[in-house]
């Protein structure tokens, strides 16, 4: 396309698309999502739109490997509350130091 503004248009409907893929017959989804892995998210990771490539590949996995992605979200949501009891007992730490120095 000569003018980039249709493409970032088009990535942007592809993005409306997915986020109410939930809507569409399984084939549909599959067929949306397949697509915008092998095909969209590529483009806007050339294009250097991070933000539009993250959620299009978080989309397009979603759908196109459901069990893959629950098993993902599961570790990522135990690794958050190991992140977030780490940094609060960090926090604590620090604190204690602190009040140690007075």
């Amino acid at each position: 396309a000569e003018d980039w503004r249709i493409i970032l248009v088009k990535l942007a409907d592809r993005l409306d698309i997915l986020r109410h893929l939930e809507l569409r017959s399984r084939e549909d989804q599959l067929a949306y999502a397949t697509e915008t892995l092998e095909v969209i998210a590529p483009l806007a990771h050339r294009l250097g739109i991070w933000e539009f490539k993250s959620e299009l590949e978080e989309l397009g996995f979603r759908y196109t490997y459901p069990e893959q992605y629950r098993h993902v979200k599961q570790l990522m949501r135990e690794k958050e509350q190991e992140m977030t009891d780490a940094l609060q007992a960090g926090g604590l730490a620090i604190k204690l130091k602190l009040l140690e120095d007075d």
